[in-house]
């Protein structure tokens, strides 16, 4: 008989809180690098990144603080070292595709245009 809970307590005691902390942030990482190798980001993405490089901050200060390994403290501000390249990265795609599709979205908010030739047409036919 398998018992989930056990495997569960083993998991947990085999990965402390600032592993998966730490594997989170490589996650979310992993994962907009390859949207952005294929030119892809969206706003919502751009500002998971923010969101994320918040958490990363606060993992590195702990980090700091307790870790006894240097390897840890250093991985730590890498961490916050890619989210910040690719938090540029992301606003230089989304920027190239608001270009590329003409989109009545300003570059940098990415907040509707209202001096948009779009975004003036949305506007007289009642649209948001």
């Amino acid at each position: 008989m398998c018992d989930n809970h056990s495997h569960e307590d083993e998991l947990v005691n085999e990965f402390e809180l600032p592993d998966i902390a730490g594997a989170s942030l490589l996650l979310i990482n992993v994962l907009v690098e390859k949207y952005l190798e294929d030119e892809y980001c969206d706003p919502t993405m751009y500002r998971a990144l923010h969101t994320a490089r918040k958490l990363a901050v606060r993992f590195s200060a702990l980090a700091e603080e307790y870790a006894d390994e240097d390897e840890t403290k250093a991985g730590a501000r890498e961490i916050i070292e890619r989210i910040d390249f690719m938090i540029i990265r992301a606003g230089e795609v989304i920027n190239t595709i608001i270009e590329e599709h003409d989109l009545p979205v300003m570059k940098n908010t990415f907040e509707i245009d209202p001096t948009h030739p779009k975004a003036k047409r949305r506007a007289k036919k009642g649209r948001k």
